[in-house]
């Protein structure tokens, strides 16, 4: 079938040949894409999302859908920076938050408000959707 496509079976192929690129080259900077990303921990949740806006990505490194939300995260946060925190916090390594907030389905992101659970949603969504989230509950 790959021949059908002028691709021999021995060559290499590259899904993201620019992207991974522009990685790499915030990597080689010693940029990091997730400076503005808040990781967080059962110690540390309370007081994380005690005051102000906070969208929280419950997720887990082996779920897929996880990984395809994750640039969306990253990018959100810093568009929000000063009206908002994105934070991630990885369920298998917090659970005793993600039974508190009874996460069944990963991922889930919930926005809360000065502590308080505002909007919770679960699956993939978009950056458009998630940058609408933030904008109206800030405003």
């Amino acid at each position: 079938m790959l021949l059908k496509f002028g691709i021999k079976s021995t060559q290499k192929i590259s899904i993201f040949p620019k992207k991974a690129s522009f990685q790499r080259s915030l990597f080689l900077k010693g940029e990091s894409m997730t400076d503005q990303l808040v990781h967080l921990t059962d110690e540390n949740f309370q007081k994380s999302i005690a005051q102000g806006l906070t969208l929280v990505d419950f997720h887990a490194t082996w779920c897929g859908p996880c990984r395809m939300i994750a640039p969306i995260v990253e990018k959100l946060a810093g568009h929000v920076q000063g009206k908002a925190k994105v934070a991630k916090l990885d369920i298998d390594q917090a659970p005793q938050v993600s039974q508190k907030l009874q996460i069944t389905s990963v991922p889930t992101l919930i926005l809360f408000k000065d502590g308080k659970e505002l909007k919770r949603i679960v699956g993939v969504k978009d950056f458009d959707y998630l940058l609408n989230l933030i904008e109206t509950a800030s405003a």
